[in-house]
C-alpha cells in the first residue's frame, strides 16, 4: 500500500462543544505516537487515550479504555434473561427528553444489562446536545421540519444493542474496540453522530446539518484509497439531514463517531456498578474490579486555542 499518512486532522487543537473545551495533543512511547484527549468534567480532569489504527494508506485514531473489568463483568453485561425488569430513569422528568419525545423512548421492559447500556448511550447523546442547543439559544419546536424526522425504532435500536454486546464480547477477550477497518466493512453498522456537522448530500443539494443523536450508516463501503464515505441517514431530528438522505462524510469523522460511542459504553459500564444493583432480576455475584491499563503517564501539554 506504500507509507502510512497521518490524517492532516489530527492536529493539536481545541474543540469546544457547549460549555466543555476538549484539549487533543500527543505523546510518544516507546515509538509510538498517542493521541490524549483532556477535558474537565464534575471538577476532575479526565484523559482519553486514543492509539493509531490503518486503513488503507491512512492512520487514524482508536479510542482505548483505560481500565478493563473483570472479564466475568463483560460477560454478565451482554447476558440476557428470561424475566425482564423495569427501570426508572433519573432523566425521566428532564426537559431533553421532552423535547426529543418524538424521537426517542427507553425500552419498557430490559431484558439484560445491554439493554439498559444501550439506552444510556443514547440518553447521553440528547442531553449533550439538547444543553448545547439551550446554550446557543437556537433549541427549535420539536414539530420543526416534520416530514424530515425519522424516530428510533425498535430494530435500529436493535442494531446498537447488537454492537454493545459486540464490543463488550471484544473487550472481555481483552481486545480492542472494533477499529475503522472493521466497521466501514459492516454495512449495518450504524455510527452515532456526536456533534454538530455539516454535510454534502451526494445529489448535490445544499449542505445540511448532522446534530449529536443523529444515526447514519455507509451506504457503500469505501476502498482503503478513500478518506470520505458515503452514508445514508437512518433516523433524524428536526432541523437534520432528512431521512433517507446519502451525504458524504469524512472517514475520521466515522472513527471519531465510534470513538466516543466507545467512551460512553465504557462510562455506561461504570454507572451500572451504582445504579442497578438491588433492581436486577439476577445480579452479580460479586462486586466488578478494575485493572488499570499501561497508559502513558506524561501530561499532555495544552495547545493553544485554535479557531
Amino acid at each position: 500500500h506504500g507509507p502510512v499518512t497521518t490524517h492532516p486532522s489530527y492536529s493539536p487543537r481545541v474543540v469546544t462543544r457547549g460549555s466543555t473545551s476538549y484539549h487533543y495533543n500527543y505523546v510518544t512511547r516507546n515509538n509510538v505516537t498517542i493521541m490524549q484527549r483532556t477535558h474537565v468534567y464534575g471538577g476532575v480532569t479526565v484523559v482519553r487515550n486514543y492509539h493509531p489504527v490503518v486503513y488503507g494508506r491512512y492512520s487514524y485514531y482508536g479510542y482505548v479504555p483505560s481500565h478493563r473489568w473483570n472479564p466475568w463483568y463483560y460477560g454478565w453485561a451482554y447476558s440476557t434473561w428470561s424475566n425482564p425488569f423495569v427501570y426508572t430513569w433519573w432523566w425521566a422528568t428532564s426537559p431533553w427528553y421532552g423535547y426529543y419525545g418524538y424521537y426517542y423512548r427507553p425500552y419498557p421492559h430490559y431484558y439484560g444489562p445491554s439493554y439498559w447500556l444501550t439506552d444510556y448511550i443514547i440518553a447521553d447523546y440528547l442531553s449533550e446536545q439538547y444543553a448545547i442547543n439551550a446554550a446557543n439559544a437556537r433549541a427549535n419546536a420539536a414539530e420543526a421540519n416534520a416530514a424530515q424526522q425519522a424516530a428510533i425504532n425498535e430494530e435500529v435500536k436493535a442494531q446498537l444493542r447488537a454492537q454493545v454486546e459486540e464490543n463488550l464480547r471484544l473487550q472481555q477477550q481483552q481486545a480492542q474496540p472494533a477499529a475503522i477497518g472493521t466497521t466501514v466493512r459492516d454495512l449495518k453498522h450504524i455510527y452515532v453522530v456526536n456533534s454538530d456537522i455539516n454535510a454534502t448530500p451526494r445529489d448535490g443539494g445544499p449542505a445540511c446539518a448532522l446534530t449529536a443523536g443523529d444515526l447514519i450508516r455507509l451506504a457503500a463501503s469505501p476502498s482503503e484509497e478513500d478518506q470520505i464515505a458515503s452514508v445514508q441517514v437512518v433516523t433524524s431530528k428536526g432541523g437534520s439531514c432528512a431521512a433517507g438522505s446519502q451525504v458524504v462524510i469524512s472517514i475520521v469523522e466515522l472513527q471519531n463517531f465510534e470513538n466516543d460511542f466507545n467512551e460512553k459504553l465504557d462510562n455506561g459500564m461504570e454507572k451500572m456498578k451504582t445504579e442497578l444493583p438491588g433492581q436486577l432480576p439476577q445480579q452479580p455475584t460479586e462486586q466488578p474490579a478494575e485493572q488499570s491499563i499501561d497508559q502513558p503517564v506524561e501530561q499532555p501539554r495544552m495547545p493553544p486555542e485554535v479557531q
